[in-house]
């Protein structure tokens, strides 16, 4: 992986935690806090999922 590449993906972690703490009011107002709770749990699921499978970029990326 050249640094590129890893300096690639280790921003999408952080673009992805913007994206999440701007969108946690809603989701929060939405089903409260046990269900803020479930939904972080289940996407984290997912992207470790992702991330365990991943062969290329793209999929680690969209994991992380």
């Amino acid at each position: 992986m050249s640094d590129f590449v890893f300096s690639f993906v280790t921003v999408i972690f952080t673009v992805g935690g913007l994206v999440g703490s701007l969108t946690a009011n809603i989701i929060i107002d939405r089903h409260g806090r046990k269900g803020a709770s479930l939904a972080t749990a289940l996407l984290v699921a997912i992207g470790a999922g992702f991330m365990s499978i991943s062969g290329s970029v793209a999929t680690l990326s969209f994991g992380r």
